[in-house]
């Protein structure tokens, strides 16, 4: 499908999804999102309580059954106490009085209440009734040298379903958004590897021309060779803005879709990133059009869709939730890309 740092993203996704099928009595729609994804047994607790709905503890229609590796059942949280040479007494004792404070009953009780084991490794009385939670205590797992986790990182970039994807951009957002999120775009196209492609979009299209979007770099792999290439074609504020010019978000990236679906490449993960700093709602046939598209797509053959746009954006949020993806936002660590890129 896709990947990303946290299950969140699929989590959020899949209750979307089974809030629409509610009128299904199978639930089709639920169980060929995705039949297994590895999640902490926290989230999956949280999912089954509605914690990731639109609307707060809305409870799903289908439930999340927990499958526990036979070895060691749950994830650990260890805590830490660092040391180094000249480490000063007081930061050893305030470490310790942390970890006693976090042990004690009332904290202990707050870690349950929201789905988190006790100290001793086993679930409290509320996390012990949900849903399938086991009450094994996790097996300690032996520590990996630097060495070898920065190995399991560099062959993990090699080993990763191929991305294919289309940049569509907006051209007549804000000037001063746009900017920043172009230059963010740039920086993080490094992020991509060299299985993957990109191609770069725009939109409005030029006055005289009936394609929903103007092609700007034709599908292209990310390799050192072409980088360059592709980190000029993002550049689109420079390229001159038609009089009166109306964005188009829906016809455009129903376009975009369209192309998608028509090149669809089953080897890779299939995806759309739309930049979007000055979303504007069109018709509401429109949009449900829209959204119905993204969301009838064969499962064999689905296009992903992420945005980076304004948090919590009512535009773009149904959009991505239909499109099995996620909307990010811009931030002052510079780093929101690098978070989109990831779940390619």
């Amino acid at each position: 499908m896709h990947y990303g740092r946290t299950a969140r993203d699929f989590l959020t996704s899949l209750q979307d999804v089974d809030s629409h099928s509610a009128s299904d009595p199978n639930h089709l729609a639920v169980l060929q999102y995705v039949s297994a994804v590895a999640v902490e047994e926290k989230e999956l607790v949280d999912y089954n309580r509605g914690e990731y709905a639109t609307k707060k503890g809305t409870v799903p229609h289908v439930v999340l059954l927990p499958v526990y590796p036979e070895q060691s059942p749950t994830a650990d949280h260890p805590y830490v106490s660092l040391s180094w040479p000249g480490k000063p007494a007081s930061k050893s004792m305030a470490a310790t009085a942390f970890l006693n404070f976090l042990r004690a009953d009332e904290q202990q009780r707050t870690a349950d209440r929201n789905g988190f084991r006790q100290a001793n490794g086993r679930p409290g009385p509320w996390l012990s009734q949900q849903v399938g939670v086991l009450s094994r205590q996790p097996n300690p797992l032996p520590g990996r040298s630097g060495a070898v986790l920065d190995a399991e990182l560099k062959a993990w970039d090699q080993l990763r379903k191929p991305a294919r994807v289309m940049i569509l951009i907006n051209r007549s957002a804000n000037g001063g958004a746009l900017h920043d999120a172009i230059t963010q775009l740039q920086e993080s196209l490094i992020g991509f590897q060299p299985q993957d492609h990109v191609m770069v979009a725009a939109y409005p299209s030029q006055p005289d021309s009936a394609e929903p979007f103007l092609v700007i770099q034709p599908m292209t792999q990310t390799d050192s060779a072409h980088l360059e290439r592709l980190r000029q074609a993002v550049n689109v504020p420079r390229l001159v803005l038609p009089s009166n010019a109306q964005s188009v978000l829906y016809l455009s990236l129903e376009g975009a879709l369209e192309w998608m679906s028509a090149s669809f490449v089953p080897t890779d993960i299939n995806a759309i990133l739309l930049i979007e700093m000055s979303p504007r709602p069109g018709t509401q046939a429109a949009e449900t059009k829209l959204l119905d598209r993204l969301r009838n797509q064969s499962p064999s053959r689905f296009v992903y869709v992420f945005a980076v746009g304004p948090e919590k954006d009512k535009v773009l949020t149904p959009i991505t939730l239909a499109g099995g993806g996620a909307l990010y936002q811009p931030d002052s660590a510079r780093r929101f890309l690098n978070d989109v890129i990831s779940n390619f």
